[in-house]
């Protein structure tokens, strides 16, 4: 009988009970014990083998669980018989694919969100909606040259692997780069990542476990809301008014519930455009510290503002090490080349690090050095000096359009600084609506909702100005406008409702 034949070394390191169900199992495999069979009752399997009947319990305990055995009142244990695939009636179908994709995977926009925004519209097709630099402004030669300087001063380094956080000099770069008033930054503190997107994902892995609690505004970035859910995390949103985040409520929540994190956007926020006040910025830091809540700052937008500069970052005004700072290249200089960072204390770092190290091992090494060389030659700050007068320019000529074509349709902040507008659309239509009617002109915006934890915000959508150049503006606010009388003559309203005073919103 082949059980009888189970050797049992007892100065090995391997449990008993580990060596038993390993032996049951092979002989399982290799057919030595056929389906059906009944082992022996755990009491003369352990006097057969010399051990306790505990020992036996525990091996067999361990093949049920793997599922090489079971065991039935009135028939004791027996080997599990294996499954008759031919009894299945799919087994003659094509996979079922859909019964396997984890809830991760199943995060994404609509799909057309997908080409608009990652691919471009079609060339017919003005986009007012895609959050990105201005293309003819890219300073592309000034990347030539320092493409050529490195490749012949670096040709090992920048084709070589890089550490999972990031390259020095980036990060010294950087360190004395990010505005930090007062506060020197060590680069040790900087984790250099594929963009803010990658820098959230990996923050929110490292932080968030499933069904915790975090924190949002809303309206706030689609990108988060994915990422948040992604982790499997539970969404609370606070709303924002012409001052950022409310803080008031916020602190009201945190006295009733337990909250993981609260992700804010302070400067420029996205898509409200609204700045928090240095006033609520002292609060915010304040409630962190009093109930022991980081906050992450995303901060990808407030380099771009059009006159006076706006208050410190959180960051910068935090003496608590509570705050984990994200920015990015990717609104300031190219879109295609994916270099974001973390400024975090360094007990977190070294918790992104081997998260980090599993999603890609590290950064371009090609790319970490062109930001390097862009922000050591003093071409970043001449850069963004630029695209703030380019860009404040493309905003007042987009609300100059939407005061010509669309007065009454409507209503929109003004910001001091960012890339987009915030517009509520009048006479109780939904911009989901107003979405189909402008595809069809040939005109792309987001809709509201999109930004909404809740799905709120469906009389409201975002409009871009710094993609486009200046005609298409003018010419994407015309034919939006043509979209809109459209939908109120689609819907039964008359073109003459109620006016609307157009003043600026939050």
């Amino acid at each position: 009988m082949p059980l009888s034949e189970i050797y049992l070394n007892r100065k090995s390191r391997v449990p008993l009970y580990m060596q038993i169900k390993n032996q049951i199992k092979d002989m399982i495999l290799n057919d030595l014990l056929p389906d059906g069979k009944r082992l022996l009752p755990t009491r003369e399997m352990a006097h057969l083998l010399g051990v306790n009947r505990s020992t036996i319990v525990t091996a067999y305990n361990e093949l049920i669980d793997e599922g090489y055995i079971e065991s039935h009142v009135g028939r004791g244990t027996v080997i599990k018989k294996k499954n008759d695939v031919e009894s299945f009636s799919f087994n003659h179908q094509p996979m079922n694919w859909a019964e396997f994709f984890t809830t991760i995977s199943k995060i994404e926009p609509p799909s057309f969100y997908d080409d608009y925004i990652c691919i471009g519209p079609p060339e017919d097709t003005i986009s007012l909606g895609v959050g990105i630099p201005d293309p003819d402004h890219y300073p592309s030669r000034k990347l030539k040259e320092i493409l050529d300087k490195i490749v012949k001063e670096k040709p090992r380094i920048i084709l070589q692997l890089s550490p999972s956080e990031g390259c020095y000099p980036l990060r010294a770069a950087l360190a004395d780069w990010i505005p930090h008033d007062d506060k020197p930054i060590d680069p040790n503190e900087i984790f250099i990542t594929n963009g803010a997107v990658q820098a959230l994902y990996i923050v929110s892995q490292a932080l968030l476990a499933p069904g915790e609690t975090v924190v949002v505004e809303s309206p706030t970035s689609m990108n988060s809301l994915k990422t948040f859910r992604a982790a499997r995390a539970k969404i609370i949103d606070i709303p924002v008014d012409q001052q950022g985040m409310r803080v008031d409520i916020l602190d009201n929540l945190l006295s009733r519930q337990k909250i993981k994190l609260i992700y804010t956007i302070p400067t420029f926020q996205n898509p409200s455009g609204s700045v928090l006040s240095l006033e609520r910025r002292v609060k915010l830091l304040d409630l962190a510290r009093k109930y022991q809540v980081p906050i992450i700052e995303e901060d990808p937008y407030s380099m771009l503002y059009f006159d006076q500069v706006p208050p410190s970052s959180l960051k910068a005004m935090d003496t608590y090490e509570s705050v984990i700072h994200i920015g990015t290249f990717s609104k300031i200089l190219f879109q295609g080349l994916r270099v974001g960072w973390v400024v975090a204390p360094k007990p977190v770092i070294k918790q992104l690090l081997p998260i980090k190290f599993l999603i890609d091992l590290h950064t371009s090494t090609l790319e970490q050095y062109v930001f390097s060389e862009f922000i050591n030659q003093g071409l970043l700050d001449k850069h963004v000096q630029k695209m703030r007068k380019v860009y404040a320019r493309k905003k007042e000529l987009m609300i100059s359009a939407l005061y010509k074509c669309c007065p009454d349709d409507l209503k929109w902040n003004e910001p001091v600084g960012g890339i987009c507008l915030w517009c509520q659309l009048q006479g109780g239509l939904r911009t989901a609506d107003l979405l189909r009617e402008a595809i069809y002109e040939k005109v792309f915006f987001i809709e509201g909702k999109i930004f909404s934890p809740q799905n709120n915000h469906e009389d409201w959508l975002r409009l871009n100005f710094t993609y486009a150049d200046e005609k298409q503006i003018e010419e994407g606010i015309r034919r939006l406008s043509s979209a809109i009388q459209k939908l109120k003559t689609r819907h039964g309203r008359k073109p003459e409702i109620e006016s609307l005073s157009a003043k600026p919103i939050i």
